[in-house]
């Protein structure tokens, strides 16, 4: 026998604010090609000096010969995932390191968090969502249950993993951009600041359906 059903749909959404860890730098490096001269081990020691105990990651690479010298350039695109506290000195690092044939362009700063917190985030976003949709469920029993027949949870549906808000900064120091720390640092500012990172809001929302039996009254 078939037993009608029925239904109720609602949307919940729960957030968390996540600082990240750490800042993603990516670079554009330059190297002048010189025959007999392994060009990628080159830039990798240089990038390994130029901030030590680093993980370095070659994301791309192109050639183009310039114009004017007829001298062929590799381009390669690098990440680096640091500690913010890093962006205290990297202007003079990178000056430091640049020399003739080879150059280090910062072209951006991600404050993204990492997929490790990113995923951990989703975790508890779900546990979250989880226990709204039975708060749900408890409401309509608490309101409109009739018979014991009662509302329980049919379905969760997450629309996707978290979403990130605008990223903020958690104190005054750090509202100023990324490129203004950087000048900061080149004129010897904020060596002494403490380190905190970037906050975000981040999101999810799911949408659920509450279900019950009804019976036939006799």
């Amino acid at each position: 026998m078939n037993i009608p059903m029925n239904s109720v749909s609602v949307s919940v959404t729960a957030e968390r604010y996540i600082t990240a860890e750490t800042v993603k730098l990516i670079f554009n490096v330059n190297f002048v090609l010189d025959e007999g001269v392994d060009a990628r081990a080159e830039v990798e020691k240089a990038a390994a000096e130029m901030i030590p105990g680093a993980e370095w990651y070659v994301t791309g690479m192109s050639k183009v010969e310039d114009a004017r010298t007829g001298m062929e350039i590799a381009t390669y695109r690098m990440n680096v995932r640091v500690k913010e506290s890093v962006l205290n000195g990297l202007t003079k690092a990178i000056e430091r390191t640049n020399r003739k044939g080879l150059t280090f362009e910062l072209q951006d700063t991600d404050y993204t968090p990492t997929q490790a917190q990113m995923d951990e985030a989703n975790k508890e976003l779900r546990k979250e969502l989880y226990a709204k949709a039975k708060d749900e469920a408890g409401l309509l029993n608490e309101l409109i249950s009739e018979n014991d027949e009662n509302w329980m949870v049919g379905s969760v549906n997450f629309q996707g993993d978290a979403v990130a808000a605008k990223a903020m900064r958690s104190q005054m120091y750090n509202s100023r951009p990324a490129g203004m720390m950087l000048e900061a640092a080149a004129m010897g500012g904020g060596d002494d600041e403490e380190e905190a990172g970037i906050t975000q809001r981040v999101s999810m929302t799911a949408n659920v359906v509450l279900t019950r039996k009804v019976y036939a009254r006799l």
